[in-house]
Formats: C-alpha cells, sequence, structure tokens
C-alpha cells in the first residue's frame, strides 16, 4: 500500500473497533501489532474514538498517556492506565 500522510490516514478511516488490548496479548503478538507504528494524534484521534467508539470515550479522558498514541496502516493505538488498547480501522 502506497505511504499516506496523517491527514489522510485519518480522513480515511471509515469504522474503528476494538480488538484488542496489551493484558490479553502474548509478547509475539503484542511486537507484531506494534512493529511499523509512528506517533498518533491524541486530538485526531479523540474525535474518532467519539464518533466510532462512544462507548470508550472514557480512554480520552484525563490521559497522562496521550501522547503514546501510535497507528500505522489499520491500527490504532491508544494508550490508558499503561494499558494499549488496539483498535482496527
Amino acid at each position: 500500500m502506497a505511504k499516506t500522510t496523517a491527514e489522510e490516514f485519518y480522513n480515511s478511516v471509515t469504522d474503528m473497533y476494538l480488538v484488542n488490548t496489551c493484558i490479553s496479548t502474548s509478547i509475539p503478538e503484542w511486537e507484531g501489532l506494534m512493529e511499523g507504528t509512528k506517533k498518533a494524534s491524541y486530538r485526531k484521534i479523540h474525535k474518532l474514538i467519539k464518533q466510532f467508539c462512544p462507548d470508550m470515550v472514557d480512554l480520552t479522558w484525563n490521559n497522562p498517556y496521550k501522547y503514546q498514541y501510535r497507528r500505522k496502516e489499520n491500527l490504532i493505538v491508544v494508550v490508558h492506565s499503561a494499558i494499549e488498547y488496539f483498535f482496527e480501522v
């Protein structure tokens, strides 16, 4: 797949759902999920969570880990309370 800019990535999201957390992931699975990720915009992901996963909006409030959000082609990683939440997009 061709490289996309961050703005193109966020604008291309048409659905988003939680697929896993680091709690229920083995180390090799976690490494595979995190491989190739890039820093992500807290504000843009906050908007996506509000739009597609309103029941998870608590993940976006009072979050000291918000600057550790990550993204890649079909995955967004939200970090809250030292737990990584993996969202497929």
